[in-house]
């Protein structure tokens, strides 16, 4: 409740471009505490919330990525579908993110220090990380090399193999 009064309050006193996004997700592998998927009502919930924010656009988005959680998976067709027409039913103008966004990653010219950055907060699928090598004349012996210090790791999500930085725990 305090984070949504946070929202409203912003989305009052903000002058510039108001985008939000709404992670539309599947919860029948949830724990059983969670699995709840979303029903018509609780979409026309979210869509109200949103309204009022008064958003120049809300994107409705879908895990395409590997996400936090391993029993996370993207929302069904018609889920979003639903919710897109609900969204739009309020005056809301709605977009999906729902695809692979791409392969066009800043570089800096040190590429290992520009991959381990970029899956430090975004996991890279293995076509756009080969694809960031070759366009900085790299090799793809160098993620080989990463993967053997245990800088990087590979993880599969719904088809696709996606590298992501290793994070030490405990400061190490």
């Amino acid at each position: 409740d305090e984070i949504m009064r946070g929202m409203e309050s912003f989305s009052k006193e903000f002058r510039g471009k108001l985008v939000t996004e709404t992670m539309l997700v599947d919860l029948s592998d949830a724990p059983l505490n969670l699995q709840d998927n979303l029903s018509e009502n609780e979409l026309k919930g979210i869509a109200e919330f949103v309204s009022r924010l008064s958003p120049d656009v809300a994107y409705l988005a879908i895990p395409t990525r590997p996400p936090a959680e391993s029993w996370v998976r993207p929302a069904d067709e018609e889920t979003l579908a639903m919710a897109y027409h609900i969204f739009n039913s309020m005056g809301i103008k709605t977009e999906y993110l729902i695809g692979f966004e791409g392969d066009e990653f800043a570089s800096t010219g040190d590429i290992v220090t520009d991959i381990l950055s970029i899956t430090a907060v975004h996991p890279m699928r293995e076509d756009a990380l080969r694809t960031f090598v070759e366009r900085n004349r790299g090799s793809w012996e160098v993620v080989e090399q990463l993967l053997r210090e245990g800088r990087l790791k590979a993880v599969e999500y719904m088809g696709k193999r996606y590298y992501l930085r290793v994070i030490k725990s405990g400061g190490r």
